[in-house]
């Protein structure tokens, strides 16, 4: 029998059933900067150990040093036979990594980091992204989404409490962004090509205004609660019915199940 790669995510490995999202939410909080965590550097590539090196502040140096060991042991998690220091990835056109070789045609990621928390979606679709952003009062979120979102996304804002808004903007700011990085276009989508609709009390909807993209009919977005400060967003286009699961750890000292709290989903409409 040929070896498809799909073989070898399991036994020795983590499961990842066909419709099943594995969510992998880190605090950078709870990474102290260890001699071990340095001592994982090396499991990094010459060109992420360049890229690391070029961050100014050191908080920007440990964050980085976080999110690319949580990629290559969370693989491995899955792949054992591969150690940390030895996948390889490719660039797509868009900036985007993926993995290279056997797996990549199995074994899916996505990554996004904010202020104080690092997230990794896995699954065995390849067109997956995730996005997180940390709630910011700040932020002037009328003007950016007048901006840049579709004018129904402005004009449903509008209309809300100036503390309601803020809220809603960073719901709605990931769950567009999980969507772009889910199409792999980056910046190439503009934000006004898709409408996110909140429907009833936990529904979402989807309506492509520009070119429809790959498995236009088959869409899931999900709103997820992590707790703290920050608004969590999933996207993913695939057939059949998709389930999120939610996991809390740190690269090194592992990972334990934890609630996944759905706040809204296109299942749910």
């Amino acid at each position: 029998m040929a070896d498809t790669g799909s073989d070898r995510i399991a036994p020795d490995g983590w499961p990842l059933p066909p419709g099943a999202v594995h969510l992998y939410v880190v605090d950078e909080t709870e990474v102290a900067a260890t001699p071990e965590l340095a001592s994982a550097a090396v499991w990094l590539s010459p060109s992420e150990q360049a890229r690391g090196s070029r961050f100014v502040h050191a908080r920007r140096r440990h964050q980085f040093l976080v999110a690319r060991l949580l990629v290559r042991t969370i693989l491995s998690r899955y792949a054992p036979q591969i150690g940390p220091g030895d996948w390889q990835f490719e660039t797509m056109a868009n900036g985007r990594p993926v993995i290279s070789g056997l797996f990549g045609d199995v074994l899916h990621f996505n990554l996004s980091h904010t202020d104080g928390r690092v997230v990794m979606a896995v699954a065995r679709a390849r067109w997956l992204g995730v996005d997180v952003e940390r709630r910011n009062g700040d932020t002037p979120a009328q003007d950016l989404a007048d901006r840049f979102f579709a004018p129904a996304e402005a004009g449903w804002l509008r209309a809300m409490t100036p503390q309601a808004r803020q809220q809603s903007f960073f719901n709605l700011w990931t769950l567009k962004e999980s969507y772009v990085k889910a199409r792999g276009l980056g910046l190439a989508l503009p934000l006004t090509e898709f409408v996110i609709g909140f429907s009833g009390s936990a529904g979402l909807s989807l309506q492509q205004t520009g070119e429809a993209g790959p498995g236009a009919d088959n869409w899931s977005l999900w709103m997820i609660e992590t707790g703290g400060e920050h608004a969590l967003a999933l996207a993913l286009a695939a057939e059949g019915v998709w389930q999120p699961h939610l996991f809390r750890g740190t690269p090194l000292s592992g990972f334990e199940e934890a609630p996944c709290r759905i706040l809204r989903s296109t299942a749910l409409r």
